[in-house]
């Protein structure tokens, strides 16, 4: 009998840390309710029970010893549990009795676990029972903290507000991959007992068993998500900004491994909370991009055969197309750069000029390709699709802006998407958030759309070396750097709408990259919104957000330098081999 008694232990401290985790969280009023519902008993058992938790506590004095403590808790505990859970009384007359599926394999008897609890010898079996359950409450709260803290609380906590921790627990059942139900279904069995409350043999009238939950893996990186958060929290807070993001996606997978916001939220203070806070900007704001945007318009270009990376443009100070002038960031002379130069110094002119030949629906197709204008399939509450304005409904001036990154609004995420599919040699994989789920049924692999080729090996291939040259001398980011690594990336400032004051208002920044550059691994966004900065600079304020980002990722996952040189493409057109371009775009328009 004493081993059926000293296996029942850690059964009796599961139970007694059951009833801790319902008192000390669910308010006062409710307290005996729940504990009466989860001990299958009656509202007065559920008294007893509190009453026996709060005497276990002030039993519990600072100068007795470990087997002291020990032996008071479990007795006080026993005596309140004793009724309603180890040894329930027998009903009076004879009926149906339902209860849990729950119950210990064998009777726990009162009498010998209190005798148990009086003898020091048990006390070293006693201490790992109450640690084992208590370890697994630890975990518990642990894994709520986590949820909060990460960024993975704004899937939870951002969508739904306020939430309890048992919702925490099912809060992605309506998520990707369909009804992924966290938390499982309790069963029971109905039987006929008898007058002294034995079950009667071949009377048992149903047997439904519990169904375990799921476990939902996701793809984020605890160590990468502490490090983004606090490198956008830290730069939020050094520029003023209103809010800021940082996304880091693996270029050959799609998986999230860092998904960060700023402002959050403290989770052991949600009533605090603003609604701004319980947003993941990462994940739901949608903006502007400005010149990250370059790109999308650059690449239908060199697909449709229109330019090459040395194409020359002749670029002037101010470019008239039909009621509109259009202007770079400063003034300058008429420059005569390459493709490749209009992108590395990010000229909007330039843009215009190189690929106002790809009649707009072609431009709308590849947008559409790229991901931008649909969710981008994360099931992520909320996730937007942001907004591209159908070829035949362009006004004269979004015509041409577009081309650039303005009258465009996208996410965070789906800007990311793009440069992983540039980075991935021109084929776009879907975002996962989610890696795996083990359910009922075994371990699986939530589905994902196929990978789709948006342009070819070559045209991904021209624009990474570009985008080199956005970092190389003479590029707008040449500043930014990830030692012993080539880096491709590329700066964007737009005008950011604010739907409060239905105009402009300030600065979105950004700069987006991936590295190593000829073998991509990672894929680093870094957003900041309405900087308080006079002439805010995306390359000087998030530029070097993105390197110390990708330096850590790259470091932690252990991605060697490949050694490579740089291409080095020429930006101007006197650079190029003879000093002549093979074809030079002007502006042939003279009355716009």
């Amino acid at each position: 009998g004493l081993a059926d008694h000293l296996g029942g232990l850690e059964y009796v401290a599961r139970e007694v840390v059951k009833a801790e985790e319902i008192i000390d969280y669910t308010p006062r009023e409710n307290v005996a309710e729940r504990l009466a519902k989860r001990f299958g008993a009656g509202v007065g058992a559920g008294r007893r029970i509190e009453r026996g938790q709060q005497r276990a506590a002030v039993d519990l004095v600072d100068g007795d010893g470990v087997e002291e403590q020990l032996g008071k808790r479990l007795e006080a505990v026993l005596h309140a549990l004793a009724l309603v859970r180890l040894r329930s009384p027998a009903p009076r007359t004879a009926g149906h009795g339902i209860h849990p599926l729950r119950r210990p394999a064998h009777d726990v008897g009162v009498e010998p676990l209190r005798r148990l609890a009086r003898q020091p010898e048990h006390t070293a079996r006693l201490g790992h029972a109450f640690a084992v359950a208590a370890e697994e409450r630890r975990l518990r709260a642990k894994a709520d903290e986590v949820l909060e803290f990460l960024t993975i609380s704004h899937i939870a906590d951002q969508k739904a507000g306020m939430i309890s921790g048992g919702q925490r627990r099912r809060i992605l059942s309506s998520s990707p991959a369909g009804a992924v139900t966290l938390a499982g279904t309790p069963g029971h069995s109905a039987y006929e007992q008898a007058r002294d409350g034995s079950e009667i043999p071949w009377a048992r009238l149903s047997n439904v068993a519990a169904v375990d939950g799921s476990d939902v893996h996701l793809t984020i990186d605890a160590d990468l998500q502490w490090y983004a958060q606090n490198a956008i929290a830290e730069q939020v807070s050094k520029t003023g900004s209103i809010s800021g993001a940082i996304l880091v996606m693996e270029a050959k997978t799609g998986k999230l491994r860092a998904v960060a916001s700023s402002p959050t939220f403290d989770p052991a203070n949600l009533a605090k909370a603003t609604p701004s806070q319980l947003r993941s900007s990462a994940l739901q704001d949608v903006y502007e991009p400005g010149s990250t945007a370059k790109v999308l318009s650059i690449a239908a270009a060199l697909e449709e055969k229109a330019i090459t990376p040395s194409t020359g443009v002749i670029v002037p100070n101010r470019l008239r197309r039909g009621d509109t002038t259009y202007k770079d960031y400063t003034d300058h002379a008429t420059l005569d750069l390459t493709v490749a130069g209009i992108l590395a110094k990010s000229s909007n002119i330039g843009t215009i000029l190189a690929t106002e030949s790809v009649p707009a629906s072609k431009i709308e197709q590849y947008y559409r390709a790229f991901g931008l204008g649909a969710k981008p399939g994360t099931g992520f509450p909320g996730e937007p699709a942001g907004l591209i304005t159908p070829a035949g409904e362009l006004s004269g001036s979004q015509r041409f802006t577009q081309l650039y990154g303005q009258g465009v609004s996208v996410s965070t995420l789906q800007m990311v998407s793009v440069y992983q599919t540039i980075a991935n040699g021109g084929v776009r994989i879907a975002p996962r958030l989610i890696d795996s789920i083990d359910g009922p049924d075994g371990p699986t692999t939530p589905p994902t759309p196929e990978p789709t080729r948006v342009v070819s090996e070559q045209t991904a291939h021209d624009l990474g070396a570009m985008l080199e040259g956005v970092i190389g001398p003479g590029g707008t980011g040449s500043k930014i750097s990830v030692p012993g690594y080539r880096v491709a990336g590329k700066s964007g400032t737009a005008y950011r709408y604010e739907d409060a004051l239905r105009d402009y208002s300030g600065y979105t920044l950004s700069f987006i990259g991936y590295a190593p550059a000829d073998n991509p691994q990672f894929v680093v966004a870094v957003i900041l919104q309405k900087p308080a900065l006079t002439n805010p600079s995306s390359s000087g304020l998030c530029g070097p957000v993105f390197a110390n980002v990708m330096n850590y990722a790259l470091q932690a996952y252990r991605v060697p330098p490949t050694g490579t040189p740089s291409p080095g493409l020429p930006l101007t057109i006197s650079t190029l081999p003879g000093g002549e371009a093979p074809v030079v775009i002007r502006d042939s328009r003279t009355n716009g």
